[in-house]
């Protein structure tokens, strides 16, 4: 399926044609639909099936009115982390337990009946996807290193990409996005 829709997509750039964004296939069952979820109406949600608090903004976004507004940020792993430390340092949402997703908790996230991006837009409002032309981004962090690779140890961690929802390992030091949760898998 992955092959098929970025043929599409690769073939939409080649005609000049525009790629609609946050596309859902209608003939794929949804596995994250909005029934899963409980909207707090305060920017966390809190998905059933793991019982995870979610942030609905990336970080850096502010959310109100049922949006996420602002610009979300670009940050290497390191500062990510401690955007989760601020964030509990100011009880953002009411709690002090914020953190970055390990890398189950947030491929967790993905829907697989949409790309661009591969996740519920409605709950998730803004979530970004793609890169900025660095070439090496993988769209969001977690918390989980990479074990077992002998390309500079410790220097990889798990992220998901939302442009399909592909997870796979990245540089600590590239410029990437975040989503915090609470609670644990």
């Amino acid at each position: 399926m992955k092959t098929t829709i970025s043929y599409i997509i690769f073939a939409g750039c080649l005609l000049g044609n525009s790629v609609a964004y946050a596309e859902c296939q209608s003939n794929i069952t949804s596995v994250k639909p909005n029934s899963i979820y409980i909207d707090h109406d305060d920017g966390t949600v809190t998905d059933k099936e793991t019982g995870l608090m979610w942030q609905k903004c990336s970080l850096g976004m502010t959310y109100g009115s049922g949006d996420c507004t602002g610009t979300a940020s670009e940050l290497n792993w390191l500062a990510t982390l401690a955007e989760a430390q601020a964030a509990n340092s100011r009880g953002d949402y009411g709690h002090a337990d914020w953190r970055l997703p390990n890398i189950k908790e947030l491929a967790s996230l993905t829907e697989v009946s949409c790309y661009y991006p591969a996740i519920n837009k409605a709950i998730f409002p803004k979530t970004q996807h793609g890169g900025t032309g660095s070439g090496d981004r993988l769209g969001y962090w977690s918390s989980s290193p990479r074990a077992g690779t002998s390309y500079k140890p410790g220097e990889l961690v798990w992220a998901v990409d939302f442009d399909f929802g592909d997870v796979g390992p990245t540089s600590k030091h590239i410029k990437s996005y975040g989503r915090l949760v609470r609670g644990g898998l």
